[in-house]
C-alpha cells in the first residue's frame, strides 16, 4: 500500500516513466544512508538516466567530489565504487509521499522542523516557499 502511494504521488510530478523508475529506486533506498551504484536494481540501460534525473531533481547527491561540498563540485560515479545519499529533507517528502499518497512539502518540511527547535515554523516556512 505504502509503494502505491509513493508512486501515486510521483505520478502526480513525473512523467509514468520517471515516476515508475524513481519508485523502483525509493522503495528499496529510501532508509538507507548511501546508495551503492551497483546495488540500485534497475536495468543497466535505464540507470544512468534514472541516476541523471535523481541528480537533476536533487533526490540523489553523489558522495564523491571534486574539491568541496558545493553542488557543482559533486561527481557523477556510473562505476561500482560510485556512491549517492539522499538528504534528510528530501527523505521526509518522500517518507511523507509513501505515508499519504499526496506531494505535501509543507507537511515533510513542519516534520522536518519539529526534529528541530524551531519557534515560528509557519515563518519559516513561508520563508522557503
Amino acid at each position: 500500500m505504502k509503494e502505491q502511494n509513493l508512486l501515486n504521488a510521483l505520478l502526480t510530478v513525473f512523467s509514468k516513466n520517471d515516476a515508475f523508475l524513481l519508485a523502483e529506486l525509493l522503495k528499496d533506498n529510501l532508509d538507507k544512508d548511501a546508495i551503492p551504484y551497483g546495488e540500485i536494481e534497475i536495468a543497466e540501460n535505464q540507470k544512468k538516466d534514472l541516476i541523471l534525473l535523481a541528480f537533476e531533481e536533487r533526490i540523489l547527491i553523489p558522495v564523491k567530489s571534486r574539491s568541496g561540498p558545493a553542488w557543482e563540485d559533486k561527481l557523477l560515479d556510473f562505476g561500482k565504487e560510485g556512491y549517492y545519499f539522499i538528504p534528510p529533507v528530501v527523505k521526509t517528502i518522500f517518507d511523507t509521499m509513501r505515508d499519504t499518497g499526496e506531494v505535501s512539502c509543507d507537511t515533510a518540511v513542519r516534520k522536518v522542523l519539529s526534529s528541530v527547535v524551531q519557534r515560528d515554523a509557519d515563518g519559516f516556512i513561508k520563508l522557503v516557499g
